[in-house]
């Protein structure tokens, strides 16, 4: 069975771990002036080398010749904490996720009191630190604020805002970070050739992108692609069909379509990368970071105008890619999401034209602005129920703030909504709330409007008033009411029981 790249390939010393210079320069320096602190805090995203530097940490301060930062790799100690190596005693590994509790924080404790075996120092790495409990850290807070001389902790966390302030207070905190596709792609092109894989430098690139700068995902997917090559090698129409990655000349398509405004042909690069199974979230992803690329290239910065186009195409993908999520027809989502890129931003709404009639005295009107279509109008109010449901998204709050309002009036500039609650209407008339019903109207009408708000009066039903015939009749007893219908008269009138 081969040996994993990124196992293979683990650094040994601190000045092999890349990307980290900011970390691994500071810590050589404290280790070979003989002032490490008992206690450490690495964090930092997955696979960017904080378990692999604590190792070093740990073989460089046992190392026979040290503490050094350029460990002898004779020694035994040396040897052992290699990677690959069987490791010792004295250099102790816990994975907080399956040891969290209190019970394995006092064993930690009752076996750190005792001395080292073979090493000059007993160290404890704890991975995923974050996961301790709460009284598993406060049963080890004592220890780790006064241990004994030969005793070391390493704690590694991607979370390290979940630990408890306390501990965090008594750690020396270095915050790894992520790497650049460049550095990734060139420790992947030293490994290619260490293995005698063939190889195009776009390919690595590609890998790099979708590894998101993560060292350990970078040589997994390597690792994973080169297994799988043909003759040809590891090429970069290779690697996006096996990730799933948006090839390149489809990006380069759509932004020529974008920079010409040929909505046909961007529209036929979407559905060429739905017809090769990208998945729509991708697509715009990678033409996310296909947008950002080309803004960062000095002919672009120089022509404010391509700028101006590029920065509002890339504000305009990235909330599509946030509405996208919950859609439930992604691949129409995304054919709007691109046609709102060819919407020129900076004219007005749209009016439809009435049809024309017979010519009629005109008649000066002073009011500047200009009406929107009533057709347009009733489109909002048909479709109201959706823009609050979709508010509901964006923000709860705002949703019952507006929920039960009306559209009242539209035109180019502004639209007013009617609420009938006196509450809700003087919250409604906050700017957070306003602007996030103004974000909802554009992603759903391309409306940039001034949002009014106004209190909504709905006419009473008024109830029937008792007219003089009902109150008459109201006065009347039974036996007149019946005379009356009867045309009877009255001839005499018995007691109750008499003839």
């Amino acid at each position: 069975m081969a040996l994993a790249l990124y196992r293979r390939y683990r650094p040994d010393r601190l000045d092999k771990v890349i990307g980290q210079d900011h970390v691994t320069i500071p810590l050589a320096r404290a280790i070979d002036s003989n002032q490490v602190h008992h206690a450490y805090l690495f964090s930092g995203p997955r696979g960017c080398g904080k378990t692999s530097t604590a190792r070093i940490l740990a073989r460089s301060l046992n190392c026979e010749k040290g503490p050094t930062s350029n460990p002898c790799d004779k020694c035994e100690s040396c040897q052992a904490l290699a990677p690959g190596g069987v490791g010792t005693v004295d250099i102790v590994e816990i994975d907080a996720a399956t040891h969290r509790g209190v019970d394995d924080a006092r064993d930690l404790r009752e076996r750190a009191a005792y001395a080292p075996i073979a090493g000059k120092y007993k160290i404890y790495i704890i991975d995923e630190a974050h996961q301790l409990t709460t009284d598993a850290n406060n049963a080890l807070l004592k220890l780790i604020e006064e241990p004994p001389p030969h005793l070391r902790f390493i704690f590694a966390t991607t979370e390290p805002e979940k630990m408890l302030p306390t501990i965090r207070s008594r750690t020396h905190q270095y915050n790894f970070r992520l790497v650049s596709k460049e550095i990734l792609a060139k420790l992947m092109l030293s490994i290619c050739e260490q293995e005698k894989i063939k190889v195009e430098p776009a390919a690595l690139l590609a890998i790099a992108h979708a590894s998101g700068g993560s060292v350990r995902d970078a040589l997994s997917l390597l690792g994973q692609l080169s297994a799988g090559v043909d003759e040809k090698g590891l090429t970069e129409e290779f690697v996006n069909w096996a990730l799933g990655l948006t090839p390149s000349n489809l990006l380069s398509d759509l932004d020529q379509a974008l920079t010409t405004q040929d909505l046909a042909t961007a529209m036929n690069v979407v559905h060429e990368s739905c017809a090769q199974g990208i998945e729509p979230h991708r697509f715009l992803s990678d033409f996310l970071e296909f947008l950002g690329a080309r803004l960062r290239e000095p002919t672009t910065l120089a022509d404010l105008k391509l700028v101006k186009k590029l920065s509002d195409a890339a504000v305009s993908i990235s909330n599509s890619i946030t509405t996208l999520r919950s859609s439930t027809n992604p691949e129409l989502a995304l054919d709007l999401a691109i046609a709102r890129l060819f919407v020129n931003q900076d004219l007005p709404t749209q009016v439809a034209v009435a049809p024309i009639e017979k010519a009629k005295p005109t008649v000066q009107k002073t009011e500047s602005k200009k009406p929107t279509s009533v057709t347009e109008l009733a489109d909002v109010k048909v479709r109201w129920g959706d823009v609050l449901q979709e508010l509901g998204r964006v923000s709860r709050v705002s949703w019952l703030v507006f929920f039960g309002s009306e559209v009242q009036a539209l035109t180019v500039n502004e639209i007013t909504i009617g609420i009938a609650d006196s509450a809700k209407l003087l919250q409604a008339k906050e700017n957070k709330h306003l602007d996030n019903l103004k974000k909802v109207l554009k992603s759903a009408f391309g409306l940039e409007v001034v949002v009014s708000v106004i209190a909504l009066v709905r006419e009473k039903v008024q109830e029937d008033q008792p007219t003089q015939q009902d109150q008459d009749l109201n006065e009347k007893s039974g036996p007149d009411l019946l005379m009356e219908k009867l045309g009877a008269t009255k001839i005499d009138e018995f007691e109750e029981g008499g003839r």
